[in-house]
């Protein structure tokens, strides 16, 4: 989940300790983000011109014992991840509330201007693959003449107008480790872009919506013989 909303308080080093008190036990591994901005430039009948500059501190990472769970809290906004092994939707959206939580008090934004919910899904398929559509209701055409796909990546950004949710939907067709499977992600991008209020009674409804939609979109991406495999 991601929230992006300006801190009306900008992090500094003695944020750190206040989070990581509040964080104990379960987020015990802490850092700082920090920024840096990288130029290179040619001018004519000059040498290579680079610079750098410090942008500071941007806000704080935080993650479990385990590597599960990362947190994000940064000048501009609020990111929680959670990685495998997943547990169900409503219990992720409920940790990531209680953090978002944390944050408002921290950080002071005034308004959310956009929420986000991503997920990324690794499929793996045996080879030879044969026909693609077995396993995928949207897949892109060969040239004809040109063999079987090895490989591709197509996106595609959608809006629901009822709910007002875009989706960007990314599949990308790669090699697995295994030479006898290939990998297929299918990466899952819904958000809003709105001006929402801060309590988890103004996020609840657009971050169900933002799920449900997901739901939607990953189950009409995959046929019902993919769905088998992981049942």
């Amino acid at each position: 989940m991601d929230l992006r909303a300006t801190a009306g308080r900008a992090p500094g080093p003695e944020t750190l300790p206040e989070l990581q008190q509040r964080l104990q036990p379960r987020y015990p591994k802490s850092r700082e983000l920090r920024a840096f901005e990288a130029r290179w430039e040619i001018r004519p009948g000059q040498g290579p011109v680079s610079g750098s500059t410090d942008r500071g501190l941007q806000g704080f990472f935080f993650e479990s014992e385990d590597g599960h769970d990362i947190a994000q809290f940064r000048s501009d906004g609020f990111t929680y991840s959670r990685l495998k092994p997943y547990t169900d939707g409503e219990q992720v959206l409920s940790e990531a509330l209680r953090l978002w939580g944390l944050f408002v008090e921290v950080a002071a934004p005034t308004v959310v201007s956009r929420l986000a919910l991503r997920y990324i899904n690794h499929l793996r398929l045996e080879v030879p693959l044969g026909d693609l559509g077995q396993y995928l209701n949207a897949t892109p055409a060969p040239p004809q003449g040109a063999g079987e796909i090895e490989g591709f990546l197509t996106r595609v950004v959608t809006h629901e107008a009822r709910t007002n949710v875009r989706v960007i939907t990314t599949q990308i067709l790669e090699r697995a480790v295994d030479p006898g499977a290939l990998t297929v992600i299918l990466d899952i991008d819904s958000f809003r872009l709105a001006e929402l209020g801060l309590g988890a009674g103004d996020l609840r409804p657009t971050l169900e919506a933002l799920r449900s939609l997901k739901n939607d979109v990953f189950f009409g991406s995959i046929t019902e013989r993919t769905a088998g495999l992981y049942e």
